[in-house]
């Protein structure tokens, strides 16, 4: 078994090093380098994003919409099924 230095040694290597670890990667200057550019990329908004409703008339704009592009996705797929039974 080793001596008592060996085992304060120990102790202060299992404290230092997540300690360590804590401070660096916890500080403020490595979350603004390497996880801010990295949430901003991950969760930024693509460039034809709709924004959730906040009130009536804008959720029935919304609905609206989604009517349209629902119906003109039928029509489109109706013309394909005639095109193909066509041929």
């Amino acid at each position: 078994m080793a001596g008592i230095r060996m085992e304060i040694f120990r102790m202060g290597a299992y404290l230092s090093f997540p300690i360590g670890c804590m401070l660096y990667f916890g500080g403020p200057g490595y979350y603004n380098d390497y996880v801010a550019p990295l949430l901003k990329d991950r969760y930024s908004r693509p460039p034809g994003h709709i924004s959730p409703a906040t009130n009536m008339d804008d959720v029935k704009k919304q609905v609206e919409y989604f009517k349209e592009k629902r119906a003109a996705a039928l029509r489109r797929i109706e013309a394909d099924d005639s095109q193909q039974r066509e041929q």
